[in-house]
């Protein structure tokens, strides 16, 4: 028999015998609205397919959470589905799933520049990421041939290295 360490005993929790991972509770910041309204979308689109009740692997919410965790905190989409007790492939699926219900939500460009237009507005923020990418990783090259990194301008780089000769 093993012995219980602070607080935990192996057999408090029903795992397969020889799987080495501990499964924990986490929090997400975002609201139980947010959940809800996603939620919604899913058993809206659900329910234009045709979808029978208790069909899926996830409720409508539990698919909203598992995709608001994704957008969130960027887990492994392998990681986060077995988290949620579903195969890689279905995680991909509704990761799909709930994405497209989201971005249909989205205004056009071209309706939201119209809207603008006839809301008076003299400038409009475009926001929204096309790319991942992540610059501040990378070392660049500036014009004149010198090395820079991100927030720091290839000037002062090669001003450090001539003024140590």
């Amino acid at each position: 028999m093993e012995s219980q360490v602070d607080g935990f005993s192996p057999q408090d929790h029903h795992l397969p015998e020889g799987l080495h991972v501990i499964a924990y509770g986490a929090t997400l910041d975002v609201s139980r609205e947010l959940v809800a309204y996603v939620a919604s979308l899913l058993a809206a689109r659900r329910r234009a397919r045709g979808t029978r009740r208790r069909s899926r692997a996830l409720s409508c919410g539990k698919q909203a959470l598992f995709v608001l965790v994704w957008f969130r905190k960027r887990e492994d989409l392998t990681s986060l589905a077995a988290g949620f007790g579903i195969s890689r492939a279905t995680g991909y699926r509704y990761r799909d799933e709930a994405v497209a219900v989201l971005a249909a939500q989205a205004p056009e460009l071209s309706d939201a520049l119209q809207r603008a237009q006839q809301e008076g507005c003299s400038h409009v923020i475009l926001d929204g990421k096309i790319v991942d990418t992540d610059r501040c990783r990378e070392k660049t090259i500036s014009r004149k041939g010198a090395s820079s990194t991100c927030g720091t301008p290839a000037s002062a780089t090669t001003s450090a290295a001539t003024s140590r000769r």
